[in-house]
């Protein structure tokens, strides 16, 4: 596998990443800017989601047929303008505005880059698919572990347009990037819009976008509430809880890799089943390690040897579905990621609304309890759906 070809892929990821996962941090310093509460912030996030889950499939199938690289590199451009764009804005409404329009750019540019990825290293494309995926979104983890943190402090030290200024410059590397190196991209055969279409509803999409959206809900119900909970249970310092979010940011990249390595040395059901199955049990381990138990904070590294793992697997279940949906969508796999894409988006916001509610209404333990209800299901849907599973892959 030449792994040249896959940088400029992870360096686009890393742009997308960095503009969606700092503003989640900056809504406080934004919410100060604009004289607003931070709930009324907050829809920059809503529609985001929403706009991305819309538009993503839509996008796919309108420009299905121009030359991928011209279409992810111009959606790049656009994401690096636009968030230069934001030194202009002067109010909520227009920064709402921009992150819409900089969510329609993500949307399209994404599923290119991530079907392209998957399809990279010609001659070994069905062997090695799945490391192919997970070289390319490490880029989201140097977003998430690096570029973030640093954008971030710089908003909030200086001035919240900081951060766009980050994610502007590597937008425009990214675009630049795809633009230099147009050979990554294969040349898709002509596909009409009436093929495209016609994926939508092809049998077995549903099985793969059904447990598509299992892990992040199971994940994103209970990972705004982790530090929360490490802190109520634990007390850890504040060194013992860097540490702890370093260790856990590695877990997260370890368990994308080997996401990879499982989606081309496995079959697909069996690898799904195993970790969806994993992931039950450990998300019944941990409650009942941390509320239905007698264990007090002593049991910090009993805890790290559950959430790790857990961490490990709510992150390879992803590369693997990834690596399905190209496999499955063969041609069109820019259509197929864009739907697996927006099933994802509508997932974490599902995921977030279940955990809200739980810890609104709830011991914040039952939130553990309530995530593992959806690997579970995800493990019926596929067991229960075993006659049909030739039509999906």
């Amino acid at each position: 596998m030449k792994m040249i070809r896959l940088i400029p892929y992870a360096v686009s990821t890393m742009s997308i990443a960095t503009e969606s996962l700092m503003i989640a941090t900056l809504l406080p310093s934004i919410a100060q800017y604009f004289h607003v509460s931070v709930s009324v912030a907050g829809q920059l996030l809503t529609y985001f989601a929403l706009t991305s889950a819309v538009c993503a499939p839509i996008m796919a199938v309108i420009l299905g047929s121009f030359p991928r690289r011209h279409v992810a590199a111009l959606a790049l451009l656009g994401l690096s303008l636009l968030s230069a764009l934001t030194f202009l804005v002067s109010s909520l409404e227009q920064l709402l505005v921009v992150r819409v329009l900089i969510a329609l750019c993500t949307c399209t540019a994404q599923p290119i880059i991530l079907s392209s990825a998957a399809r990279a290293n010609r001659g070994v494309a069905e062997i090695a698919r799945g490391r192919s995926l997970s070289y390319a979104t490490l880029g989201f983890f140097l977003a998430l572990t690096v570029v973030v943190p640093i954008s971030v402090w710089a908003g909030a030290n200086v001035n919240w347009r900081v951060s766009y200024a980050v994610c502007s410059v590597l937008a425009a590397l990214s675009a630049l990037l795809l633009a230099i190196f147009s050979d990554i991209f294969e040349v898709s055969q002509s596909v009409s819009l009436g093929e495209r279409i016609r994926l939508l509803v092809r049998p077995g999409m549903i099985n793969i976008l059904f447990i598509s959206a299992v892990t992040p809900i199971c994940y994103w119900s209970v990972y705004p509430f982790l530090v929360d909970i490490v802190k109520r249970k634990f007390a850890p310092s504040r060194g013992e809880l860097l540490a702890f979010l370093f260790f856990y940011g590695i877990s997260s990249v370890s368990g994308n890799l080997i996401g990879g390595h499982l989606a081309d040395r496995f079959n697909f059901r069996v690898s799904v089943i195993a970790l969806l199955s994993l992931l039950f049990v450990l998300c019944s381990a941990l409650y009942i390690f941390l509320y239905a138990s007698s264990l007090e904070s002593s049991s910090w590294s009993g805890f790290l040897l559950l959430i790790f793992p857990w961490c490990i697997v709510t992150w390879a279940l992803p590369v693997i579905q990834q690596a399905r949906m190209v496999s499955f969508s063969g041609e069109l796999s820019t259509v197929g990621m864009a739907l697996n894409q927006s099933t994802v988006q509508l997932a974490i916001a599902c995921g977030a609304a279940v955990g809200s509610y739980v810890y609104d209404t709830q011991n914040v333990g039952q939130i553990l309890l309530v995530s593992a209800a959806f690997p579970a299901l995800g493990v019926l849907w596929m067991v229960g759906r075993q006659r049909t599973w030739g039509a999906d892959i």
